[in-house]
């Protein structure tokens, strides 16, 4: 006896549920060995730092010498800054400077002082910024004062 169409169209049904069953019992079982491996791994970490204490007890005379080269190397560039720094002020020092500088003047006066700037180029400067100024704020109140003020009725943002 043939099947209907009724019953062709629900043992197709029963057959996708089966395959979308399957399909969500492998993802479930792929999330869950995920999330082991995950805790395995977060249990192995945690496992390893616990354990630094130890590991630097079974290795106290390599943590002694680390500690003292990181202070010798400290005190040696403390030293060091604290010497240069003392040589600078030496009157000796501040006088070689000073001469050396007198003598780069001496040798080509232009290239150690700055020309002056003219007044006009300070002039022509503040006018621009002062009008680039007004330029933006006209356009603010232009074009994004009135759509600010439908969003926000509020007598006076820019005025």
């Amino acid at each position: 006896m043939a099947e209907t169409p009724a019953a062709d169209d629900l043992s197709a049904q029963v057959r996708e549920v089966d395959a979308l069953w399957r399909r969500t019992e492998d993802v479930v079982a792929e999330l869950m060995r995920r999330v082991s491996g995950g805790v395995s791994q977060a249990k192995s970490a945690a496992s390893r730092v616990r354990a630094i204490p130890s590991r630097l007890r079974d290795h106290r005379g390599a943590l002694i010498g680390i500690g003292v080269g990181v202070v010798a190397t400290a005190g040696l560039g403390i030293t060091f800054a604290v010497v240069r720094a003392r040589r600078a002020r030496r009157p000796s020092a501040v006088w070689r400077r000073r001469v050396d500088g007198y003598r780069a003047i001496l040798a080509d006066p232009n290239r150690v002082l700055r020309p002056r700037v003219p007044i006009w180029r300070k002039v022509l400067g503040a006018v621009l910024v002062t009008a680039s100024t007004v330029v933006v704020r006209g356009a603010l109140k232009r074009w994004l004062l009135p759509y600010v003020e439908r969003l926000l009725p509020v007598e006076s943002i820019i005025r």
